[in-house]
Formats: structure tokens, sequence, C-alpha cells
């Protein structure tokens, strides 16, 4: 089997870096890692060395309204869900062009095939995971909410 491309920008990556960085304002001396692609990729954020919550971090170049639905691979879904079972927070975190939203794992959801067909690779085509847009709670609502700062906790 080839080695598969990477696909991912430096731009990318300085996007997510900022979305993680508008995320973890909400959880006051949190620490911020993003793992490596063995790990995933997922972002984790730490209290006193100890990892408390992990996200997968999406960055989108349309509206949060241009889809009903917010698509990500299976895989790394169940991953995220299997960490959650181990007492890890985990969810998922998508910067749109409108908004910043995040929902936990596990939601409700479909699954489906799904994935990109431009870039012409078959690996970018597999199981996916299909989450309502609505679920995702507002990150700038969240973070003028008096309520949920204080719950906010690591």
């Amino acid at each position: 089997m080839s080695v598969r491309p990477r696909y991912e920008r430096p731009e990318d990556v300085a996007n997510e870096y900022t979305a993680s960085a508008k995320f973890s304002a909400l959880f006051p001396g949190a620490e911020v890692t993003r793992l490596s692609d063995d790990g995933h990729g997922f972002t984790v954020l730490s209290k006193d060395g100890a990892a408390k919550v992990v996200i997968e971090i999406k960055t989108r170049r349309n509206a949060s309204t241009a889809y009903p639905t917010f698509m990500i691979s299976k895989s790394k879904y169940d991953a995220l869900h299997k960490l959650q079972n181990r007492g890890l927070k985990a969810g998922i975190l998508v910067q749109w062009t409108d908004r910043l939203g995040f929902v936990g794992v596990p939601t409700e959801h479909r699954t489906g095939v799904g994935g990109r067909y431009d870039r012409g690779d078959p690996r970018d085509v597999e199981t996916v995971v299909y989450i309502d847009t609505n679920k995702y709670r507002d990150w700038e609502t969240d973070r003028k909410s008096t309520r949920l700062n204080s719950s906010h906790r690591l």
C-alpha cells in the first residue's frame, strides 16, 4: 500500500490553532496540545498534566447554514467515542465562516458513505457520520453566558 498524500496545508493548521484558542478560552488554565496523526490529529485540553477534553477540530470555508449536516469520518467519530467512554470529555469543534460550533460525542447522527471526490483519491471516500448542524452549540453564545462559563471547568 502506498503512503497516503498529506493534504493538510499550513493555513489549515493555523486556522485550527485559532479555533482551539477560542474554544480553550472557555476553560481557564487549560493547556492545549495537538496530537500526532497516530493520535488522529486530535487536540487535547489538559489541566495539571492530566488530559480532560479531546476534540477534533475542523475549519470550513462556508457558513454553518450552507449544508444541513456536518460530515466527519466514522473512524474519527468512533475514536472520540472510545475516548469519551474512558472518561474524557470528547467532541467536535467546527469553525465555519459565520460561527464556531461545538458538539459533544456521542451525539445523534446518521451514517453513510461520503467524502471528497475532487482529489481523485479513493481513500477520501469512506464511511462517515452526518451530524445536524443545529446540534452544534455556538461558541460566542456560550462564551458570553455566565451560567455556561461556570460549568466549563476542567
